[in-house]
């Protein structure tokens, strides 16, 4: 790894699992940097994002590609190291939703909710805003392949780690079904053109309708995901599902036209960014306001939008890239 890679690699290190669990409000400031606590997050989502990051660059694919790689570590990470998919107990999955959502022995409505936040919020998301930051090596692999190895074995290894403080061990079945899925989405991305409909004669869209697709869609998938089987009467679980994909192949479609022209850039990404993180600074923000008093989610969410801010003054003042080098990357 050269040694100007390093800060890079260090930060979407970090910003993976600071959005993915402080921004989103499921762990405070507090909790997310107790040593322990610490010690066991970064390791699985950072690695999962460098490797996102890498077989996206090594293999010359654009974000659509990138998602894809993100839904792989969506489900590895919350079926095979975490359990959350796949575990019949109470923990942030009630157990009314457990009960409602359990077929085969996987949560699916939270599995796909779930696995939807991980790809654009602990994948995508930290991606592109650390290549915002140092746009200059954005074209660039920022490791080696023994480090690339290295992550690879981190993510292998992980579930053990976890595991000797689980108390549930998946059935072979699902830990086979867990994999297989994994594997599926790592082939797909590694399928996915660079631009899913090409276009090398028109703008892209305005950045305010990336904003606002990312953000119905990321609003409409963690409530089907979340909420609606929390509810007195949820729908029946079939057409629960048929409509959270359809959201979530929608919004893929959508974004994916839309960002096809040549001008697509710095501009568009942090529009979607925004529009992904949207739901959550929202209601992050009801409950401050609620509670009359800001908290240390409030202050994460705070820091976030200031930082996203930042990034927009930046690339105002940026030079901006060429079309052809927009164009390789989508």
């Amino acid at each position: 790894m050269k040694r100007s890679h390093l800060l890079p690699v260090l930060i979407l290190f970090f910003l993976s699992p600071w959005i993915g669990e402080v921004v989103s409000g499921f762990l405070t400031a507090e909790q997310f940097f107790e040593p322990f606590r610490l010690l066991i997050t970064l390791p699985p989502y950072g690695c999962g994002a460098l490797i996102a990051r890498e077989l996206m660059v090594r293999n010359r694919k654009g974000w659509p590609g990138l998602f894809m790689f993100g839904l792989a570590f969506g489900i590895f990470f919350e079926a095979i190291i975490t359990r959350v998919f796949v575990n019949p107990e109470p923990g942030i999955v009630s157990p009314q939703a457990i009960a409602y959502q359990r077929v085969l022995g996987w949560n699916w409505a939270n599995t796909i909710g779930v696995t939807h936040f991980h790809a654009l919020l602990a994948i995508v998301a930290p991606v592109f805003l650390t290549e915002m930051l140092f746009q200059k090596q954005r074209r660039e692999s920022w490791m080696g392949t023994p480090v690339l190895w290295i992550c690879v074995l981190v993510m292998l290894v992980w579930p053990f780690v976890l595991g000797l403080m689980a108390n549930y061990v998946p059935s072979v079945p699902v830990v086979v079904s867990a994999v297989l899925l994994t594997g599926l989405f790592i082939a797909l991305g590694l399928a996915m053109p660079a631009r899913v409909f090409s276009s090398q004669h028109r703008r892209a869209w305005r950045p305010f309708w990336l904003l606002l697709v990312c953000t119905l869609a990321m609003a409409l998938v963690m409530i089907g995901g979340s909420a609606i089987p929390d509810g007195a009467t949820p729908p029946p679980l079939s057409a629960l599902l048929g409509m959270m994909i359809v959201v979530i192949l929608i919004e893929f479609l959508i974004l994916a036209f839309l960002t096809s022209g040549h001008s697509f850039g710095d501009r568009h990404r942090l529009s979607m960014v925004l529009g992904w993180l949207m739901f959550f600074l929202l209601y992050t923000l009801a409950t401050e306001i609620e509670a009359k008093k800001i908290t240390q989610r409030g202050i994460a969410a705070g820091a976030t939008v200031l930082f996203l801010l930042f990034l927009r003054i930046r690339v105002e003042v940026a030079k901006p890239a060429s079309p052809a080098l927009e164009q390789a990357t989508g």
